[in-house]
């Protein structure tokens, strides 16, 4: 089931050279199946056997298993085998910075599993559309739709898919006698499917025409890759898709063990979404499937997508691939759902993923957002026995968290999900500023900028900390300035009244609504809710946007009620309402670029948190201006940063749209 609201989200090439001539990659793909009837069928002692037969037999079809005086690269090794079977080389996370292995093959068919909860007509409908979505030539691809009916009353087969039903649309049944949940009810499908591919879709979907095609071509070029399609809005009514738009398919974690939807431009996809989406069965056996530990609803995603990157799969998004998914809205009692999920089920799940994958980092969780902190009746922890996700993350020796943060890094770095420091940001009122901004500059903590304002100080973006002379000078610069900022602001011989400082008013995490908003209340270092950091990707190299630390939240509109609310990140940095800056003269500027006149100049004083008449400039004579104070580097950068230092071997197979994070 697919969770965070719309209303929140921001080939294979052959040549001829003659009618005999067989392309390599069809001829290795062919020379596999061979040598995968044999492996089959035989003790896995003589796998290493079988993979000198399978190099042997591409040499007779014009193969070459080696390089030879010719010159001839290497014939790479098949990774899928049919059998339970794997050469060692593929089994494992590293495995795909190696030059000689293949994770293509050739699916040939599909299953389709549903997991459906009293969903009734929903379910025959979305039946319907499975088996309709396939062209007739096609659909010998379809090999079974499975509907798990998880404890339905009555039961589905009973009046909405019944023999007749199911034989029209090749459709089998799945009985749970009571409700497993959503995991549960996905687990069972995908465990008994038998296509080459395995798709899960929730029971309330229309696929829309050609959905499945790039399924079978980007699955069979990497047997290790998820694909997802792209989810748009279904009509109940007519059971069609509503518009079309862009679609989402695409989500990033944040460290509250929550998902936020993002856009970017390639077509890799950090944190799934929910329940849209297709795998190779052997990909599905090899990572485990669903943890049979979770309950409910929730969490599912996460794992799935954490134990697919880092034990050297990846997840895909497939831009032509549209599927209209019912959405739960509260204004259409008839998207409610019909089922119970236990209490506390998907927050258990999600932190269950996450402290299972993402290893120190887990730890703000507990200590920064409150999760946890105590043990079941039983003595294990709230989260339960986590064994079974370690037991598959040591068999397919699986990356360290950290490589899933360089490998994101337009999300975790130039995004700012892991800023390089937090900021307090202060008004201040008390200091005698005479004509011209001198005396601001004096105590100023950024270096000056030939344009209007300045962009943030020491930007490492993402580089490995004393990789270089240049870097390890930056860091000093940062490590030196971090102390200079230090403020008491129970000083009072430096305060004759407490300061205010911008202050987040909501609690850590996600905001249940979308919005939120910041006040000026008394400085206390101590708040984290007062410490804000760069975020969302740069679009102009003086402007970013300013996010609350551990919140999902961005500064976004000034408003007339002198207020300054707040909206999720849009760590792609397109939403132009979150583009920030601080300029020479201590002004807090919205929209702070030239070439959006509307906006251009948009100042905010601290004192009611309003839009100011007039920007200080160097003929502003009256007080105040804006100060950043007390700097800090977060848990989450130590940890990246100490990891980047300690282990430069794991950062390797790395984010193809992050250049700027060299080795």
């Amino acid at each position: 089931m697919v969770d965070p609201s719309p209303s929140f989200s921001p080939s294979h090439s052959s040549s001829s050279t003659g009618s005999s001539f067989i392309p390599s990659s069809h001829r290795s793909r062919k020379m596999r199946k061979v040598s995968s009837l044999l492996v089959g069928s035989l003790p896995q002692l003589l796998l290493s056997s079988f993979v000198v037969l399978d190099e042997t037999l591409m040499r007779l079809h014009g193969g070459s298993a080696g390089t030879g005086a010719n010159g001839v690269a290497a014939e790479k090794i098949k990774c899928y085998i049919d059998a339970d079977t794997s050469h060692p080389k593929c089994e494992h996370a590293l495995s795909k910075q190696t030059d000689d292995i293949d994770l293509s093959f050739e699916p040939q068919t599909m299953s389709v599993v549903l997991p459906c909860a009293n969903e009734h007509e929903y379910a025959r409908n979305t039946v319907r559309s499975v088996f309709k979505s396939f062209e007739e030539e096609d659909k010998h691809k379809l090999l079974e739709i499975i509907v798990v009916d998880d404890g339905s009353s009555p039961p589905l087969s009973e009046r909405w898919i019944g023999k007749k039903v199911q034989s029209k649309y090749n459709a089998t049944i799945v009985r749970h006698e009571t409700t497993h949940g959503l995991i549960g009810a996905k687990k069972s499908g995908g465990d008994a499917a038998k296509g080459d591919i395995v798709v899960f879709f929730d029971c309330h979907v229309a696929p829309q025409k050609d959905w499945y095609k790039p399924f079978f071509e980007k699955i069979g070029d990497n047997y290790k890759r998820i694909i997802v399609p792209m989810i748009t809005d279904l009509d109940i009514d007519s059971w069609t898709e509503r518009f079309r738009n862009n679609g989402q398919a695409k989500c990033y974690l944040t460290f509250d063990a929550d998902f936020k939807w993002f856009n970017s431009e390639d077509d890799d996809v950090p944190v799934l979404s929910g329940g849209l989406l297709g795998m190779s069965r052997r990909w599905w056996q090899m990572t485990g499937g669903y943890d049979p530990v979770m309950r409910g609803w929730g969490g599912e995603n996460l794992d799935q997508a954490l134990r697919s990157w880092l034990c050297g799969g990846e997840i895909q998004n497939a831009p032509t691939s549209y599927v209209a998914h019912m959405w739960r809205v509260n204004r259409d009692p008839r998207t409610r759902a019909r089922f119970v999920t236990p209490p506390n089920s998907a927050s258990v799940n999600r932190f269950r993923a996450a402290k299972a994958w993402t290893g120190n980092y887990s730890a703000k969780m507990t200590e920064e957002f409150g999760h946890g902190g105590r043990a079941r009746s039983d003595g294990l922890p709230w989260y339960g026995d986590l064994s079974n996700i370690l037991e598959i993350r040591d068999q397919l020796q699986c990356r360290d968290f950290s490589w899933f943060l360089w490998r994101f890094g337009i999300v975790y770095l130039e995004g700012g999900l892991v800023p390089e420091y937090t900021f307090m940001l202060r008004w201040d009122d008390t200091t005698e500023v005479g004509s011209g901004s001198a005396n601001i500059l004096g105590s100023s903590n950024f270096p000056l900028d030939e344009s209007l304002a300045v962009a943030p100080p020491f930007s490492f973006q993402g580089k490995a900390l004393g990789d270089t002379p240049e870097q390890r000078q930056q860091e000093e610069g940062r490590e030196s300035l971090i102390p200079k900022t230090r403020v008491d602001y129970n000083d009072k011989t430096a305060f004759e009244n407490k300061p205010k400082c911008l202050t987040y008013t909501r609690s850590a995490g996600t905001s249940g609504d979308g919005h939120g908003s910041v006040a000026m209340r008394p400085c206390d270092a101590n708040n984290h809710r007062q410490r804000f950091h760069w975020a969302n990707k740069p679009t102009h190299d003086t402007m970013r946007g300013i996010r609350a630390w551990n919140t999902d939240q961005c500064l976004d509109q000034i408003t007339s009620e002198s207020k300054i609310t707040t909206y999720v990140c849009d760590v792609s940095g397109q939403a132009m309402g979150q583009q920030w800056a601080f300029d020479l003269f201590g002004n807090l500027v919205k929209n702070a670029h030239p070439g959006n006149k509307a906006n251009y100049h948009r100042c905010v004083e601290g004192e009611k948190l309003a839009e100011k008449k007039a920007c200080r400039t160097t003929t502003t004579s009256e007080k105040g201006f804006w100060r950043l104070e007390n700097f800090n580097i977060p848990r989450e950068r130590s940890l990246y940063e100490t990891a980047r230092r300690e282990t430069p071997e794991i950062f390797h197979d790395g984010p193809k749209k992050f250049p700027k994070d060299e080795l």
